[in-house]
């Protein structure tokens, strides 16, 4: 098993088994690895969600392996799932 940005499209394009994860950046905040019990905790949530949005934009469009989807990964939104359930959904794309 290996994870990265590229590893089903450029490292290891002939895999049997791939799998891509995904989450809504707006997903419930309880899930967040950051318990918010502060307004301040919200902006930097909100600054956090920028960050991630601003890498995985520059990720998609960069002209040397831009992150995609290969086209027999299965994707996994993680949004509403639970540590085992993301487990079930990744371990669903060996069937």
């Amino acid at each position: 098993m290996a994870e990265g940005r590229d590893i089903g499209t450029v490292v290891f394009p002939k895999a049997k088994c791939k799998s891509i994860s995904t989450r809504r950046l707006n997903a419930a905040p309880d899930a967040a690895p950051m318990t918010l019990k502060r307004p301040a905790d919200r902006s930097i949530l909100d600054k956090l969600r920028e960050e991630i949005h601003d890498r995985d934009e520059k990720s998609r469009n960069r002209a040397d392996s831009p992150l995609r989807r290969a086209d027999d990964a299965v994707l996994v939104d993680t949004s509403d799932l639970t540590i085992d359930g993301v487990v079930a959904g990744t371990c669903a794309a060996r069937a």
